[in-house]
């Protein structure tokens, strides 16, 4: 569902759920000229906190280092919450 939600947006997929040494990004997609990595968080209960918060700094510094690995660029490191797309779908 993320993957479509963003494409609805305007963006292209480039990859789901890319692994490599360094760890895993849910997708990877292209907005114009720029990479777009994302990663889609959910919470069961809102009290737990926002799902952007379960990105920590060092999963940030992974995916941009994949990202120089891969695309030798900089990248845009997005955290959509589960629940915007669930909305878009009712």
């Amino acid at each position: 569902m993320a993957c479509q939600f963003l494409e609805k947006q305007g963006l292209i997929l480039v990859e789901k759920n890319y692994r490599c040494y360094q760890g895993e990004i849910d997708l990877i997609m292209k907005a114009n000229k720029n990479i777009v990595f994302v990663e889609v968080r959910s919470r069961s209960r809102s009290d737990y906190g926002h799902p952007a918060e379960t990105v920590t700094p060092a999963k940030i510094k992974r995916s941009s280092g994949q990202a120089a690995i891969i695309y030798k660029k900089p990248i845009y490191f997005i955290v959509l919450p589960a629940a915007t797309i669930s909305s878009q779908f009712i």
